[in-house]
């Protein structure tokens, strides 16, 4: 494939910066759905994901494991009674399970809650972690994730996730109620300000994208433009954090565009 074409699939989420940059001894298996993908040669030798939007903890569990069961069928699979699965990294052994729940709370990141609402979900025995995972910075939009697998069981793990995730968008949930009950106006104002910035911008930084994304969103709950599901898809594959190349130019322009598509309904 084409860098352009590998990108592509990262911004999907189907596949990831490290195997991108490993082109030679690499492989990327996708259903048709695009909701299974199998990285070969990534961090391990197979990292089997099950990606489905919202909440859908256990139905993605399924199916991966349903997608591992049918590769075990065709390959031995190195196995311990003891430890679970034997892998390359060491920090995968065991069930080796990530799962992740997505979540966007500009409310708590504007009235100043979220630093204590990611404690309150680390006390609950969750992580949270960047955009692209490890490595990438957390904002206003990150992942909730399980902090170990060596030991525990899926359902405990999926049980755990799901409800780290339910605790956050409560909380996110009464800071949106209060921000709209106190400043709408505020916010309706903001998002028009930012459309217009954006027709002087000829280039934009993903941090900056991220910052707007939360401007947007906020203000669309307000009653500022219309903003579907289809384009804010399409806002966040815009970011482009673990672009290898700059992106800012064509950033501004994707984000140009959006943002005039929800203004104008």
């Amino acid at each position: 494939m084409k860098p352009s074409e590998r990108q592509r699939w990262i911004d999907l989420r189907l596949s990831s910066p490290h195997l991108r940059n490993n082109p030679l001894h690499g492989a990327l298996i996708v259903d048709e759905a695009r909701s299974i993908s199998v990285l070969v040669n990534e961090e391990d030798h197979l990292r089997v994901q099950a990606v489905l939007p919202g909440s859908q903890v256990r139905e993605s569990i399924a199916l991966a494991r349903a997608a591992l069961d049918a590769l075990a069928l065709q390959e031995e699979l190195a196995f311990s009674d003891n430890y679970g699965w034997l892998t390359a990294s060491l920090l995968n052994v065991g069930w080796g399970l990530r799962v992740s729940v997505m979540m966007h709370t500009p409310a708590l990141e504007r009235t100043g809650q979220l630093q204590s609402v990611w404690q309150a979900a680390m006390e609950l025995g969750g992580t949270v972690r960047g955009l692209y995972g490890e490595g990438t910075p957390v904002s206003a939009l990150f992942q909730v994730s399980n902090a170990h697998s060596l030991g525990v069981d899926e359902a405990t793990i999926a049980a755990q996730v799901a409800g780290t995730a339910h605790f956050i968008a409560q909380a996110e949930q009464q800071a949106q109620e209060q921000l709209l009950a106190y400043h709408a106006k505020q916010l309706r104002e903001e998002a028009e300000q930012v459309y217009h910035n954006l027709g002087k911008e000829r280039t934009l930084r993903a941090a900056d994208t991220l910052q707007l994304l939360s401007v947007v969103r906020l203000a669309s709950l307000a009653g500022w433009g219309n903003l579907s599901a289809e384009v804010w898809k399409q806002m966040l594959m815009a970011v482009r954090w673990e672009a290898p190349d700059d992106d800012a130019e064509w950033r501004a322009i994707r984000m140009r565009t959006l943002v005039r598509h929800v203004r104008d309904g």
